[in-house]
């Protein structure tokens, strides 16, 4: 295939207007299964990042094929209990929606509540389709592995590998990221959020 255009010429910034970070993470720090496991992609970015390069990431950077569909699925972070049957439903119908088309199915990202139904049904059913996860980066347990100011302040927007475990559970203050979703898209919106 064509090789992709490097990412660093979108010149991508945090919310403070530092230089943002981008790259792959892997979900385990075991090497036999980083080399088994597919990457996911991620960018940090400020909230206030304009749509038409947040495109240009995905379609030309990223390279997805363009979607007939987005599906955004929203809904509690907090963990659910659905009944069996009900959750095998949902599941399905998502599969078979997202199956059925050239989707991209958009998530908060974490690895919690719908999200994580979401993304465990699609990976379970063996979909391959695009799940982009689109969280606030304060918001992320260990946001520092993707980004930290004090580290890449003067590095402009480069690309990093990140080796991504969960070691704490999530809380309402941080949650991790999803190890089912290719891609990430983590959005600063300064240290105040409310988002």
């Amino acid at each position: 295939g064509v090789k992709p255009p490097s990412v660093n010429k979108l010149k991508i910034r945090m919310h403070g207007g530092l230089p943002a970070t981008h790259g792959k993470v892997t979900f385990t720090q075991d090497l036999e299964r980083q080399q088994q496991q597919q990457e996911a992609r991620f960018a940090c970015m400020s909230s206030k990042t304009d749509p038409a390069v947040v495109r240009r990431l995905l379609l030309n950077y990223w390279q997805l094929k363009p979607p007939s569909i987005v599906i955004s699925v929203t809904g509690s972070a907090r963990d659910f209990a659905l009944d069996s049957g009900l959750q095998q439903i949902v599941a399905e119908g998502i599969a078979r929606a997202a199956k059925a088309t050239d989707a991209w199915i958009f998530t908060g990202g974490t690895d919690e509540g719908v999200m994580k139904l979401v993304a465990g049904a699609l990976a379970s059913a063996k979909v391959v389709t695009p799940i982009i996860g689109v969280a606030p980066f304060h918001n992320i347990t260990d946001k520092q592995r993707f980004y930290d100011p004090t580290r890449d302040a003067d590095r402009g927007f480069y690309s990093r590998r990140v080796h991504y475990v969960k070691r704490v559970q999530n809380s309402d203050v941080s949650s991790a990221l999803d190890e089912q979703h290719s891609h990430f898209l983590l959005v600063d919106d300064g240290p105040r959020s409310s988002w």
